[in-house]
């Protein structure tokens, strides 16, 4: 029987975050948070060790782990306890480093990945949940929770990437935002890819973070490809220059790409 379901699936895919329980040689409790957690199959999570040599030592000395997810949006989420295993080769360390390098970029190192056999499974659950009189619905309790964080509104991140992935999907000819996802993940991140030294020197000349390169790279690749469309790459070049790009669009930026988007889908 499955210990991982569909819901706790969709916790891990987006809560972000999760945070790995250890605990060090002398016995004393060591926390660490993961980016890179994810699902492996039914019984197994995983994640790379990017930067935590502490939680490889300890897990050497004690594989127990227990790992926590939560949908901070949602308000709830799932503790994953069981036993960790440290795995520097093979398919769970090769699918940990390609997933980080075609995220983030071939800068970060993948040193080791954790195997965790889920052996329990308990939910996590907001105060919000238990104890009010009238109980409250998981999509009032998100409204809320989006407002809070700054997400809801004209504002709200979704609406700014769906914008944002619009004028994509028209600009360079596919047919779905789907598409876009979809190729995003091939052809222009492997473009991208053999470009990555060149947009990493030049975000060092500019003395930006090394995490701008890989979104550069594929900007410039996008660049390129719109070239035999009606919208100029210098057009485009004005839209990825803003400085509020490389997070997520501003409300600024995010008019005119709906601009630019209507432009060439009318």
């Amino acid at each position: 029987m499955a210990v991982i379901n569909d819901d706790m699936r969709s916790i891990v895919a987006s809560c972000g975050l999760g945070y790995a329980a250890t605990v060090t040689p002398e016995g004393a409790p060591n926390l660490s948070p993961k980016g890179s957690l994810a699902v492996w199959d039914d019984d197994h999570l995983y994640f790379a060790d990017i930067a935590s040599p502490q939680t490889i030592e300890n897990l050497r000395h004690n594989p127990g782990i227990e790992v926590n997810a939560v949908d901070i949006v949602k308000r709830r989420g799932y503790r994953f306890r069981g036993t960790g295993e440290v795995v520097s080769d093979g398919p769970v360390f090769d699918k940990a480093a390609q997933v980080l390098h075609e995220t983030h970029g071939p800068q970060y190192p993948c040193n080791h990945a954790v195997l965790i056999h889920v052996e329990e499974v308990r939910p996590l659950l907001s105060p919000a949940y238990m104890f009010n009189e009238t109980p409250v619905a998981e999509d009032d309790l998100a409204a809320v929770w989006r407002g809070k964080l700054g997400l809801a509104g004209d504002g709200g991140l979704a609406r700014r990437a769906a914008a944002y992935e619009k004028v994509l999907s028209a600009i360079l000819n596919f047919r779905s935002v789907e598409e876009v996802r979809d190729v995003f993940s091939r052809e222009v991140t492997q473009e991208a890819a053999e470009g990555f030294a060149d947009a990493l020197n030049q975000v060092r000349d500019r003395g930006q973070p090394d995490e701008y390169a890989m979104a550069d790279a594929i900007e410039h690749v996008i660049i390129l490809r719109s070239a035999e469309n009606d919208v100029t790459p210098e057009q485009l070049e004005r839209l990825f220059n803003d400085p509020d790009h490389h997070e997520m669009p501003s409300e600024e930026i995010t008019s005119r790409v709906v601009a630019v988007w209507e432009r060439t889908a009318g």
